[in-house]
């Protein structure tokens, strides 16, 4: 009985030694791809599926404005088959990787789809130059999404040929997927469209013309240059001529020496997350789900 007993134990163990190391081996046969920020990971899991690993190198918290990739993080894209990026604007670190396969997502976005700053700000903007005007935060809007996931998944499929029909497969269905948060979200906003959104920070101006809701203005236009004085008087002025109740900060940028200034002016703060990471917030469509309903809370 002893006898028998140890040989069932050493096969047990042999065939959990087997499942581990095929287990292992799956996971050395995966494509491997990075990604600069969390959302564009989210939208690249969706076309892949499980057949690859899809590593965003900034972790929740962090801003594209100041991230700067540290030793690890470059030994983390010299094993990707892809890095994706917004835009060398945005993704600024990005310039620097001498690597023939990574893609800006900003570059394979429809023109007639692209916003500029200027369409927005005042002449007084921090976005002056022609190319850095380009507003990068197209992920915000489920449609700007939807018009770069066929040449999306032509790209990964090159990249990786093997599941390259399981990629094509998957970026039919992430349309529908995005069709129908694109529905949901109309419906949601429908009640409140044409009121005016005073932002922290310009992150959701396509998120806005998607849904048709007016830009009042932003407290920063460039991330860590504090508004002057007269500029917060005049913002100051705008919401109330405006009846703008709230205010939508970001997780991301420091706010506190601008917040007793703002509340004195009667607003009420809510949380607008464009990169997402967080519980609730950690796949593309509940990321974008949190941010409509937050903004309607605020007409509220």
């Amino acid at each position: 009985m002893k006898k028998y007993f140890l040989i069932s134990l050493s096969a047990a163990f042999l065939v959990v030694l087997l499942v581990a190391c095929n287990n292992s081996n799956q996971q050395k046969d995966k494509a491997y791809f990075v990604t600069s920020n969390l959302p564009l990971a989210y939208i690249i899991r969706e076309i892949t599926g499980d057949s690859a690993s899809v590593v965003s190198i900034m972790s929740p918290g962090e801003s594209e404005h100041t991230f700067s990739p540290s030793p690890n993080d470059i030994k983390t894209l010299s094993n990707a088959k892809g890095v994706f990026y917004v835009s060398e604007h945005l993704d600024g670190w990005t310039v620097n990787l001498d690597r023939k396969d990574k893609y800006s997502l900003l570059d394979i976005l429809p023109k007639e789809i692209l916003l500029n700053y200027s369409h927005f700000h005042s002449e007084e903007s921090n976005h002056s130059n022609k190319e850095e005007s380009v507003d990068p935060h197209f992920w915000l809007d489920p449609i700007a999404v939807k018009a770069i996931v066929p040449q999306l998944a032509t790209i990964l499929s090159r990249l990786n040929k093997v599941d390259s029909a399981k990629y094509l497969q998957n970026a039919e269905l992430l349309i529908q997927k995005l069709n129908s948060l694109n529905s949901e979200i109309q419906s949601m906003i429908q009640p409140y469209k044409g009121r005016s959104v005073m932002l922290f920070h310009p992150s959701f101006l396509y998120f806005l013309k998607q849904y048709e809701l007016n830009y009042a203005g932003a407290i920063e236009e460039s991330p860590g240059k504090e508004p002057t004085a007269r500029f917060l008087k005049e913002l100051i002025e705008r919401i109330g001529q405006l009846g703008i109740l709230t205010l939508y900060i970001e997780p991301q940028l420091p706010d506190k020496s601008i917040k007793p200034v703002l509340e004195s002016a009667g607003l009420k703060f809510l949380t607008l997350d464009p990169l997402g990471g967080y519980p609730g917030r950690d796949n593309y469509f509940d990321l974008i789900r949190f941010n409509a309903r937050n903004i309607t809370k605020g007409f509220n």
